[in-house]
Parts: C-alpha cells; sequence; structure tokens
C-alpha cells in the first residue's frame, strides 16, 4: 500500500503546484507573460497585460491592445457550476491603430461598459454605449460560445461623428435612431430594424470642397422599417427634405431570388447622392415604376421626367439580363440632359427616341429604333473653349436615325443637316457577334469657308464627298470626290490618310485655298499624311500648265519678246507637310522656258510665304524671291542683264501686282 500513498502524496504536490501557480499572485506573475504573448499572436497588436489576477472564484484583468486604448474586466466565476458573473468597460481612444484587429480604416473614440452573466454555455451580454455622441443599449444572448440574438437600441447618434469615424466626410449631420431585434439562431438571421434620422441637414461647404458639388442649404429626414425571415423581407421607406422626396417599399424573397418593389423618386437635387453614386450627376429627376418577379424572370417598368421629357420604360429581364425593351421618350431637351450628365452644355435640341426591341439574349434579336433632333443648335462658346476652336459659329442641325435590328444585324439609316455639314449614311450595318459598323455616306459641305476653325486657313467653294467607312478594330474611311475640276479618292486608316489626286485644275484649288490664282494647269499625284503628328508629303505631276495674264508677264514680253503666255509648262512638285507649314520644291519647264524653286516655305496658319523662284527664258535668267503676306509679298528682282536697272524697278512693282489678290 506505501506505493498508493505515495502515489496520492505526487497527485497532491501536483495540484498544489498547480493551484499555486494559477490562483496565487506568484503563480499569476508568470502565467502574465505567457497570457500577454498568446494575445499578442491572436491579434497581431503590440498587447500589454497591465493587470491579470486570477483565484479559485475571481478574476481581474487590464488589456491594453494600444497605447491609448484599454479594456477592463472583472467578476466571480464557479468552477463547479460553471457559471460567470463579470462586469467590462472598453475605453478606445485610438480607433485607428486597432485596424489590425477591425479591418476596416477607422478613426476617433468612444466607450462600452456591459455585464456578462449565467452558466457559460448560455451567458447573456447586456451593456451601452456613447459611440458617436449617443446613448445605445445592447444585449446579446450566447449559447454553446455563439451569438443566438442581438438587441440594439440607439438614440441621438450624431451622424458627423459616424462618418469621421468611417474616415468618411462629414457632409451630412442629423440624429441617428435604430432599433434592432434579431435573432441569429436560424441559418438566415430574422427580425426587425428600424432606422430613423431627425433634424438631418447637409453641410454644403464640405459637398462643395469634398465632392465639387454646390447646393443649397437643406434639412431632411428619414425613416426605414424592416421585416425579415428566412422566407422574406418586407421593406418600406421614406426620405423627406428641399432637395429629394423618395418612397419605396416592398419584398424580396431571398431563395430563390424575387421582387415585388415600387418606387417613387422626386429628386430636385442629383449632385446631393455625389458621395453615394460617385459620378458628376446634378439637377431633378422624377422616377417612379415598379420591379416585379424573380430572378428568372423580372419585369420593370419606370416612367420619368428626365431632361423634360416625357419617358416611358419597360423591359423584361431574364437572368437579370434585359430581353425586351420598350422606351418612348418624347420631347427630352438635349441641354438639360448633358447638364443632368454634368458634361459642358454642346449644344441644346428637342430630342424624341422610339425603341421596341425583343429577344435581346438569343441569336433571334428583333426590333426598330428611331432616333430625332429637331431645332438643334450648338453653343459657340461652349464649343469653342472645350476644344479649343477660338473661330467657330454656333450652327443649327437637325438628326434622323432610323434602325431595324433582325438576329446578328442592325440596318440604319442616318441624315444630319446643319449649316456646316449635311450627311447621308445609308445602307450602314452594325454586326452585332463582331462588333463591326459599315456604312455608305455622302457628306456635302456647302460652304468650306465655315471651316476656318478646323483649317486654321481661309477656303471658299463647296464640296462633296461620297464613301463608305468600316469599323472593326480599327477605323477605315474612304473617300471620292468630284472637286476642282478632277477627282480626289483617300482612304484613312490607323490615322494615316492616302489621297489619288486626278486631274486636279490647279486655278480652281488655289481658289479654294484663297492663294493668288497665277498658273493654271493640270494636277496629278498622291498625298501621305499621318493625323496625329499632322506631317505629310505630296508628290505631284504638273502638265498643260499656262500663266494667267499679268503686268510682269506683259513687260517681260515688252522688253525681251519673250511671250512666257505661249508656254505651256509642265513638270514636278513636291510639298513636305509640317502642321501649318508647306516645304515646297517646284520644276516647271516649257519648249523655251523652265522655273523652279527649292524649298519654298508658306505658312499657312501666319500666311506668311518665303520662296526664291528661278525663271530662264531662252537662256536669260531672272531671279527673284518672295517674303512677307502671302496675299501681297515683297518681291526681290535680279534681271541680269536682259533689262536694265530701271525696267528692274517696274518689275518689282508688277511682280508685287501680281499677287494681290
Amino acid at each position: 500500500m506505501k506505493w498508493l500513498f505515495w502515489i496520492l502524496g505526487i497527485i497532491v504536490v501536483l495540484i498544489g503546484m498547480l493551484y499555486i501557480l494559477i490562483f496565487t499572485a506568484p503563480g499569476n506573475a508568470i502565467v502574465t507573460p505567457i497570457v500577454e504573448k498568446k494575445l499578442q499572436e491572436a491579434i497581431k497588436l503590440p498587447v500589454k497585460l497591465e493587470l491579470f489576477r486570477l483565484t479559485y472564484d475571481h478574476f481581474e484583468a487590464v488589456i491594453v491592445p494600444t497605447k491609448n486604448n484599454r479594456i477592463e474586466c472583472k467578476g466571480e466565476y464557479s468552477i463547479f457550476s460553471q457559471s460567470l458573473s463579470a462586469r467590462y468597460r472598453a475605453d478606445l481612444n485610438d480607433l485607428a491603430a486597432l485596424q489590425p484587429l477591425t479591418k476596416q480604416p477607422l478613426q476617433g473614440s468612444f466607450s462600452t461598459l456591459g455585464t456578462i452573466a449565467g452558466p457559460l454555455k448560455t451567458l447573456k451580454i447586456k451593456g451601452e454605449s456613447d459611440l458617436a455622441g449617443s446613448m445605445t443599449v445592447y444585449r446579446s444572448d450566447i449559447i454553446e460560445y455563439n451569438p443566438v440574438s442581438v438587441t440594439l437600441s440607439m438614440r441621438n447618434a450624431n451622424i458627423a461623428d459616424l462618418l469621421f469615424i468611417a474616415k468618411q466626410p462629414a457632409f451630412a449631420e442629423g440624429a441617428l435612431g435604430i432599433d434592432a431585434n434579431i435573432s441569429l439562431n436560424q441559418q438566415i438571421p430574422e427580425g426587425t430594424i428600424h432606422l430613423n434620422v431627425a433634424d438631418g441637414s447637409v453641410d454644403t461647404a464640405i459637398m462643395k470642397r469634398e465632392y465639387n458639388v454646390t447646393l443649397p442649404k437643406s434639412v431632411f429626414s428619414f425613416n426605414a422599417d424592416g421585416r425579415f425571415d428566412a422566407k422574406q423581407a418586407n421593406y418600406t421607406l421614406t426620405l423627406r427634405s428641399d432637395l429629394a422626396q423618395i418612397d419605396s417599399a416592398g419584398t424580396l424573397v431571398p431563395e430563390p431570388l424575387s421582387a415585388d418593389i415600387t418606387y417613387d423618386f422626386k429628386i430636385r437635387e442629383l449632385a446631393l447622392f455625389k458621395p453615394l453614386t460617385h459620378a458628376p450627376f446634378r439637377g431633378p429627376l422624377m422616377l417612379k415604376g415598379t420591379l416585379k418577379g424573380d430572378n428568372k424572370k423580372m419585369q420593370v417598368i419606370a416612367a420619368s421626367d428626365l431632361a423634360d421629357s416625357t419617358t416611358r420604360l419597360s423591359s423584361t429581364l431574364i437572368n437579370f439580363r434585359p430581353d425586351t425593351l420598350l422606351l418612348k421618350v418624347n420631347h427630352l431637351s438635349m441641354k438639360k440632359l448633358l447638364y443632368t450628365l454634368g458634361q459642358p452644355l454642346y449644344a441644346d435640341a428637342d430630342v424624341s427616341l422610339d425603341a421596341d426591341l425583343s429577344q435581346l439574349i438569343s441569336d433571334k434579336r428583333t426590333g426598330t429604333v428611331a432616333l430625332n433632333m429637331r431645332q438643334g443648335i450648338v453653343d459657340r462658346a461652349v464649343v469653342a473653349k472645350a476644344f479649343d476652336w477660338p473661330l467657330f459659329k454656333g450652327t443649327h442641325f437637325s438628326l434622323d436615325l432610323k434602325s431595324s435590328i433582325d438576329g446578328d444585324h442592325a440596318d440604319s439609316k442616318l441624315g444630319v443637316t446643319s449649316d456646316l455639314l449635311l450627311l447621308h449614311a445609308s445602307p450602314s450595318r452594325y454586326t452585332i457577334s463582331k462588333k463591326e459598323f459599315t456604312a455608305d455616306y455622302t457628306a456635302i459641305v456647302p460652304d468650306l469657308g465655315a471651316l476656318y476653325f478646323l483649317t486654321k486657313h481661309p477656303l471658299r467653294g463647296s464640296a462633296e464627298v461620297k464613301g463608305d467607312l468600316i469599323y472593326a478594330n480599327d477605323l477605315t474611311l474612304r473617300a471620292d470626290s468630284a472637286i476642282l475640276g478632277g477627282t480626289i479618292r483617300s482612304t484613312l486608316k490607323e490615322g494615316k490618310l492616302h489621297a489619288d489626286l486626278n486631274n486636279i485644275q490647279t486655278q480652281k484649288a488655289l481658289y479654294m485655298l484663297t492663294y493668288p490664282e497665277v498658273f493654271d494647269a493640270r494636277l496629278n499625284g498622291d498625298l501621305d499624311y499621318m493625323l496625329l503628328s499632322k506631317k505629310g508629303v505630296m508628290n505631284a505631276t504638273l502638265s498643260d500648265g499656262r500663266f494667267t495674264k499679268n503686268s510682269a508677264f506683259d513687260l517681260l514680253r515688252n522688253y525681251s519678246n519673250i511671250d512666257l503666255y505661249a508656254e505651256r509648262f509642265k513638270g514636278d512638285t513636291t510639298i513636305h507637310i509640317n502642321d501649318n507649314v508647306l516645304d515646297t520644291d517646284l520644276a516647271l519647264h516649257s519648249n523655251r522656258t523652265s522655273i523652279t524653286s527649292k524649298h519654298a516655305r508658306i505658312d499657312s496658319a501666319a500666311q506668311i510665304i518665303d520662296a526664291a523662284v528661278h525663271l530662264n527664258a531662252n537662256n536669260n535668267p531672272v531671279d527673284f524671291r518672295l517674303s512677307g503676306k502671302l496675299d501681297h509679298p515683297n518681291v526681290t528682282v535680279d534681271a541680269g542683264k536682259l533689262i536694265e536697272r530701271e525696267a528692274g524697278k517696274q518689275i518689282k512693282r508688277l511682280f508685287n501686282d501680281l499677287f494681290k489678290k
């Protein structure tokens, strides 16, 4: 039996040592750093356990997660009855330091205190808090260490303080109240919740500073009630303010998802919701309608006064994708729509839209779309500023678009009428699966001079262009024009323009370009030009050229018996284009005469010229230089022995006259 006493003795010693280790001050001192280390590993914070005291029926602890945050807890417990009665207090004065624990960026502070009591398997928590200056009371039942119910009553929480704690701009103030009674006993929570905001107001200064939104001073109130269980959720909500009135009510079923909702929005200022939408919407909007159906099929009906229009919409969603759409928009103001979208007010027009589409999620989609714009006018000042077109003139316009959708294709006809351009595109086709667009078009510019804001060079006359375009991964645009007594065929692809010029009459070209009409010939050549860099090269040949009557050639004929009017010239020219600057090489010759120029420079924006020209008639050379204003250049003449000094002075004067318009 002696061995039995030894065993009992060892057990007693071990129990005694365990008791000393756990339930005495020396033992607590040994355990404290161990517990502290475990807490640091668990919550990833530099936790300090300032106090840890444990006896056989009492405990007390002071935990400091970070420097300015402190949690105190003390109470009694019974090992034998497995029960607990404790009090706690948390003073969280630096929420930002707790982000590794909260997983959310927070700031500010709040305090809470309460009690935990009951058997360990059925604990009850009761507490109160001053979160955001509120009077908050909460309760929770814990069964088998899992919360099964939560009851919350919050009164007069300051909305600005809540936004501050959440690190959001405090764009609103008011008193928030919440009453919630939620059961967590089921797989899906159930219960009731009520929210209300009283004496709400928008901080106009913060809205301007944070969101660049200017709002008048306004007050608001908000109420929302919800009841939810495993089967469905029912809700009603109302918002009343000087800027918006919102009413909505309905039923939502989570599984399988279905809804039966009505809504009615009367919003005087959409900018109020910029903190939620993060979009530049502004101005008024009325929208009301219903949503009814389930995740397989839902019917959406809406009516709106968007941009002063009468708008009606009906759509069927299949698996939340539109399958049918009926949309009628009458008398929508383009200017007010642009304002609502937060865009510059480029233009105004009376817009109507009629769309009837069906089977949109299948390859058998069908429907029609008609879009009309009437009484359109472009705002000169807005467009000039937005696109840096200081000389742009306002223009009136109208537009008609009709589209027919059949399967994978949408075929359209487009007509645009304006002071600047007449455009007709038909037929045009959009292949939906390939995302490819093709169209034949005719464009007429009745007055090329009106395009000065684009060309930066005065033009005269009119032009008509016919061609086609293809847009898939990039744009290919082809254009043919019977113009200037000949034809121009051009292709634009990937930002590169190539044009073939056939039988162009140079005198007509000079007239259109408002250059002096001193030479008439037939020109054939090609042009390659990069739109992005504004650089290009034109190579051309000239034939059957003759100079128009001018005093200079009259004088040359009188002094030298050389008649350049009788000459017929041909030759070549190469023009290098760098934005507005033309660098030209010219070589003309006839049976008895040659005219050459290297690197003649014309700046079409500044309207200046600098060109050295060499004339050789029957081996009689004449050199002259043109410089200064393009429409009236200075002419320096060196006639050599051909003409005496006095005659040379007259030629200089007459050459000046030659290049006058």
